[in-house]
């Protein structure tokens, strides 16, 4: 198996790691460069055990095919190439210096003004309004995986290990616990969805939303609505109170229009809570100059995907269409139980750039900045607070990959 130590080769020489950036319940995270353009990427290395594997390739082609239906949109990270080593099935990121949006909070003090979570908001809306107009939904929408671009202020989505086509969402149990709607946990209520794969049909643009609205309740309020203040690891009371929507009472220092979107994205019932596009259009985003109008479709469900990774996605079983177990293609086949080699690079052709380090970026402006201008972003605390550790303790089997400056 190929080593991941600094210094290391991957790719038959293209690439070479620098540092580990993160790592999560199943996949590592590596910044590298490029060794014939000096630039500098993010490797998402995946290395599941052999009883697993067929569910990590699935995992795999399902993000590929989202990035790549996603690559105009300029709402994601770009993938870059993906190839696979010895055990190892890897992919190619644009590497995005800033920090994701829960160590942004947490930098801020753990609570957001509303003046400048509405422009911060207001971005996520239009990406995953482009994600839905893709035909895709996310299912694992979280501050973790929204990247701030230092400089830019602009945002990006990460990490579409979850994602499906519309019509295909049908598991349960999926996601990031203190994200997850009433709809993903079933209806026997011992969650054993969590436990033991279930299917239902759900909308997955909902399910979206309503994650959506959770992390606008934590910018607002420094807190994650369904956990439980007197015992905030306990995992099962906060399941407890999602299935019966028993969120925390919002502050009242919070204004009206705030306090009725976060009530109306928080609705139990998927099919009365409030649309995307009523999200992007409501007034407490107008009252910030943030309300959005429409996303102009710049990501088409219709057409097909051109890349050379697109295509290897879409040979290999159409992940994306359905969640069901199929036969693996030949050239994802395990040799032995203990090792396997996949064999194959797929590479884009993007513009090649030479990335110089990141800056010392300094701290973080007294004022919010307006919707689209320029963010200079503070250094990522050396010690997560309590909610960003428990979150991170929740949602340890997702992964993200960012640039720490």
């Amino acid at each position: 198996m190929a080593s991941l130590t600094p210094g290391s080769l991957l790719g038959g020489g293209k690439y070479v790691i620098v540092k580990e950036l993160n790592r999560g319940g199943s996949a590592v995270v590596m910044e590298a460069v490029q060794t014939t353009t000096g630039r500098r990427v993010a490797l998402k290395v995946v290395q599941p055990p052999a009883d697993r594997l067929p569910g990590a390739v699935r995992t795999h082609q399902r993000e590929v095919a989202a990035a790549a239906a996603l690559s105009s949109s300029g709402v994601i990270a770009a993938l870059l190439a993906e190839f696979t080593e010895p055990g190892m099935l890897v992919t190619v990121w644009e590497l995005v210096d800033g920090m994701d949006l829960l160590d942004y909070l947490n930098s801020r003090g753990g609570v957001l003004a509303e003046a400048e979570a509405a422009p911060l908001f207001a971005q996520l809306v239009h990406g995953i309004r482009l994600i839905h107009e893709a035909g895709l939904v996310h299912r694992d929408v979280k501050g973790e995986n929204v990247m701030l671009e230092a400089g830019t202020g602009r945002i990006k989505i990460i990490d579409f290990g979850l994602s499906k086509r519309q019509q295909s969402a049908v598991t349960l149990g999926v996601g990031t616990i203190d994200y997850m709607p009433p709809e993903l946990l079933g209806t026997s209520g011992d969650f054993s969805v969590l436990k033991h794969r279930q299917t239902a049909s759900y909308d997955g643009c909902a399910v979206d939303v309503w994650a959506s609205g959770v992390l606008l309740y934590l910018f607002s309020t420094g807190a994650y609505p369904f956990e439980n203040p007197l015992c905030p690891q306990n995992v099962v009371e906060t399941l407890k109170n999602i299935a019966r929507c028993a969120y925390r009472p919002l502050p009242e220092r919070l204004s009206p229009a705030l306090q009725d979107l976060l009530q109306r994205m928080l609705c139990p019932d998927p099919a009365q809570r409030i649309a995307l596009e009523q999200v992007a259009a409501h007034p407490w985003l107008a009252a910030h100059g943030a309300a959005a109008a429409s996303t102009g479709a710049t990501a088409s469900p219709a057409a097909a995907p051109s890349s050379p990774v697109s295509s290897a996605a879409a040979a290999a079983g159409q992940a994306m269409e359905t969640e069901a177990e199929a036969p693996l293609p030949a050239s994802y086949a395990a040799p032995t139980p203990a090792t396997f080699s996949f064999g194959t690079h797929v590479e884009c052709k993007p513009t090649p750039q030479m990335v110089p380090a990141a800056p010392a970026v300094p701290a973080a402006p007294a004022t919010p900045p307006a919707l689209g201008a320029a963010v200079q972003l503070p250094a990522s605390p050396s010690t997560p607070d309590a909610a960003a550790a428990r979150h991170g303790f929740l949602g340890a089997f997702t992964s993200c990959w960012f640039s720490r400056t």
